[in-house]
């Protein structure tokens, strides 16, 4: 959950997935700024994984902008980071 609200609090666009056994799901509740995230309970199955992932990474519409920077992009995640 830390984590969670550093990322926001920089305004950063970053997906995330939480996988735990417990899930913080009140704490999402009293603070909704910290969506978008999604969470899977374990135990998940491969198949859970892969379709959180698709979800995380899929914009909401064709026409929407993607979760993150660069996303659209096919260069390698040095050149995205800007370590070339």
């Amino acid at each position: 959950m830390a984590i969670v609200e550093k990322l926001r609090a920089a305004a950063m666009a970053i997906p995330v997935i939480i996988a735990a056994r417990y899930l913080p799901t009140l704490e999402f509740a009293r603070k909704p700024w910290l969506k978008p995230v999604v969470m899977l309970q374990r135990p998940f199955t491969n198949d859970d994984l892969l379709g959180a992932v698709t979800k995380t990474l899929r914009p909401a519409s064709h026409g929407a902008t993607p979760p993150f920077s660069g996303a659209t992009k096919r260069e390698p995640a040095l050149a995205l980071a800007g370590q070339t």
